[in-house]
């Protein structure tokens, strides 16, 4: 059966109309412990209003801004607004409620933090102090879920989205819901941290149980909407299938949503979630789903997918081997599509790396170009300056360059682990096992400099602004200033 037989059909959810709430509480300078509440109520906690949010871009340069995941919407996490890179010493630190996944965001002079306790922090760029934090909702216990490694409790584990239109950050949190899970995508506004929508966004369809999905890919603003991906818990337990879903802004109409068409899995977890082009199409990955007869047809799984702002599928990219691939857990959305100039670039478990045209990604088994022994696996995010890829590789970052035939040449390779960004002449990532940042020479990936900043996530991915780099760590967030 061909992919276009295959194609899933949009369907819009019928859902309840959001629904808006906000508290208030004492006012807190400090990293707090946990909101006191109850039961899945939004609790918001204020600063005073002398010190609530400037607009987007006061206080620094309107472009030294973090709005997601790897900066802009294509995801190359590059940053031209950092100085050249000297020397490292530690800023800050600020200790939060919970564990930190997501990448945090810079809105004016705030760092946005989001923590696993379903907290969303802003502290101040400069100390950080804290601003404001709300306590969206419950987190879900780990008990609730039929597998994973999150521990003790599910919150909020992808990157935010913000909207400089309606000044609005946009997170999905999972949260009980009776005996079960939901999860539910939540907007606040910037500027106080008050709650002003909040929806269900779980998928609608056959095979699909919320306690099965994993809400890890960062969410994306295209389009007058929020596109939010779905893969599976660590284990790939349960009965769920990948799928992305989308709400207008305004959290008015109906949802639309996406699902691959594979019988099980098949989940978009890749931190990096979704990636946009200048015409607002989506790009997604996708991970192992469960058909490894190549005889009953492509599933779609094991692929790079560009979707229409409607979340119509437009063209696939699928490894030949893709029946191989989901019979050997070899998936290939372990990472999200990277857009470098009019290619995307794409690396899974295979040590494989592909250069996809935007335009067409050539269905199963044809990509533009392809790189043998590009590296070991590619997970996490990768990162992209001018035609050069930084790919985030099991066995060291690794450099690729675009030539003017579009042949992606591998360049050189630092023996570090880490979904990487680019800024002021170099290339930084923290280490996860060790939880070093290091910063590495663009051009020649010699060391430049190496600091310690506490226990990360396994995909934990810093912000820049400025001099400063700020990760996310499973304490809260740590900033490293250049001097």
């Amino acid at each position: 059966m061909s992919v276009r037989a295959q194609r899933i059909t949009v369907i819009a959810v019928l859902s309840a109309a959001a629904a808006t709430a906000c508290g208030s509480g004492g006012h807190r300078v400090s990293a707090p412990s946990p909101s006191p509440t109850t039961g899945a109520a939004p609790v918001s906690t204020h600063a005073p209003t002398a010190t609530a949010s400037p607009a987007p871009g006061a206080g620094g340069d309107a472009q030294d801004q973090t709005f997601g995941y790897h900066r802009d919407a294509g995801h190359t996490g590059f940053d031209p607004l950092t100085p050249p890179f000297t020397t490292w010493s530690k800023a800050w630190s600020a200790d939060l409620d919970g564990q930190v996944y997501g990448q945090p965001l810079v809105v004016g002079d705030h760092v946005i933090a989001i923590t696993e306790n379903s907290t969303v922090y802003a502290l101040a760029i400069d100390s950080g102090t804290v601003v404001w934090h709300t306590h969206v909702t419950e987190p879900a216990a780990r008990d609730k879920l039929p597998c994973g490694n999150i521990q003790p409790t599910v919150g909020i584990t992808s990157t935010a989205a913000y909207d400089p239109a309606s000044r609005r950050i946009f997170t999905v949190a999972l949260t009980p819901a009776g005996s079960t899970v939901k999860h539910v995508l939540f907007a606040l506004d910037a500027a106080t941290g008050r709650v002003v929508l909040q929806r269900d966004i779980d998928p609608q369809a056959h095979g699909i149980d919320p306690a099965a999905l994993n809400e890890r890919g960062a969410l994306a603003i295209a389009n007058g909407r929020v596109y939010v991906p779905f893969g599976g818990n660590f284990g790939d337990c349960g009965s769920y299938r990948g799928a992305v879903v989308s709400s207008a802004l305004d959290g008015q109409g109906p949802l639309t949503q996406f699902v691959l068409p594979t019988p099980r899995e098949g989940g978009m977890w890749a931190p990096g979630g979704i990636a946009v082009d200048d015409h607002g199409d989506l790009y997604v990955s996708t991970g192992n789903g469960a058909v490894t007869d190549p005889a009953q047809g492509y599933d779609g799984s094991d692929s790079v997918i560009k979707l229409s702002p409607a979340l119509e599928q437009l063209s696939i990219f699928g490894r030949a081997e893709w029946a191989e691939d989901n019979a050997t857990d070899l998936d290939l959305g372990t990472t999200g599509p990277l857009l470098v100039g009019p290619f995307i670039w794409i690396q899974g478990k295979a040590s494989t790396g592909y250069l996809l045209r935007q335009s067409d990604l050539g269905g199963v088994g044809h990509p533009f170009k392809s790189v043998d022994d590009a590296c070991g696996s590619q997970f996490g995010g990768a990162a992209a300056h001018g035609l050069t890829i930084f790919a985030s590789c099991t066995d060291g970052i690794s450099q690729l360059t675009i030539g003017a035939d579009g042949t992606p040449t591998p360049g050189w390779k630092a023996k570090v682990f880490g979904s990487p960004v680019v800024g002021g002449g170099v290339v930084i990532a923290v280490e996860p096992s060790s939880g070093t940042l290091y910063a590495f020479d663009e051009q020649t990936g010699a060391v430049r400099g190496q600091i310690g900043v506490g226990d990360v996530s396994h995909f934990a991915t810093p912000a820049l602004h400025d001099d400063l780099v700020l990760v996310p760590t499973l304490a809260g967030i740590t900033a490293v200033r250049g001097a």
